[in-house]
C-alpha cells in the first residue's frame, strides 16, 4: 500500500548470498526494488526463495553481499511468511488479531482512533472478513485464517510487502 506522501526509495541487493547454518542456498543475487513494482521470485522447491524473503524481511542476516536502502523509508517491511507461527487456539478475535497490524504506528496500549477503526473495517470488508470480525481465530477455516494474516499485513502500512506463497 502506498501512502502517496512517502519519498521515493529503492532497495538494492548486491551479490546477496543467504542460507542457514553457514550453507548458502542463494548465491550472488542482485536486484533493485522500487515503489509501485511487483516482483515474483520463482524457482523449484529448495531454490532459496523463502530464504531470500527472510533476508529481505530482516529475519535472517545475509551470508554475503549487501542490502542498501536509498534512502531508508519509513514503514519498513511487512512479511507474510509461508509457515504460520500463530497459535490457532490463542484467545483473540479476528478483528483483534488484524488490529495488531496498527501497533507499529500507534503503539501497543493506545486505543483505536476513528481513523484506525475505519481502516480496519475497510480492510476487513475488502477481504470479505467483516462478517467474521468477532469470531475467535480458532474457529476460522484455513482460507479465512490466511486472509486474516494478509489483512494484518496490509494494515502495517509498510513500504515493502513480502508474500511467501
Amino acid at each position: 500500500m502506498s501512502n502517496g506522501h512517502r519519498q521515493p526509495w529503492a532497495l538494492e541487493l548486491d551479490n546477496i548470498s543467504a542460507g542457514h547454518e553457514g550453507r548458502p542456498v542463494v548465491q550472488n543475487f542482485s536486484a533493485r526494488l522500487s515503489p509501485g513494482h511487483q516482483v515474483a521470485v520463482v524457482g523449484p522447491n529448495g531454490a532459496g526463495k523463502s530464504t531470500l524473503l527472510q533476508v529481505l524481511a530482516g529475519d535472517l542476516p545475509p551470508l554475503g553481499g549487501q542490502l542498501r536502502w536509498q534512502p531508508r523509508p519509513r514503514g519498513g517491511v511487512a512479511w507474510l511468511a509461508q509457515q504460520n507461527p500463530i497459535e490457532r487456539d490463542f484467545p483473540i478475535s479476528l478483528e483483534g488479531f488484524v488490529g495488531t497490524g496498527l501497533w507499529p504506528r500507534q503503539g501497543l496500549f493506545r486505543r483505536f482512533t476513528p481513523q484506525d477503526r475505519q481502516r480496519l473495517d475497510g480492510v476487513l470488508t475488502q477481504l470479505g472478513l467483516i462478517h467474521l470480525a468477532r469470531r475467535p481465530i480458532s474457529k476460522l477455516s484455513g482460507g479465512q485464517f490466511q486472509r486474516m494474516r494478509f489483512a494484518r499485513m496490509l494494515l502495517q502500512d509498510a513500504c515493502l510487502l513480502l508474500l511467501d506463497e
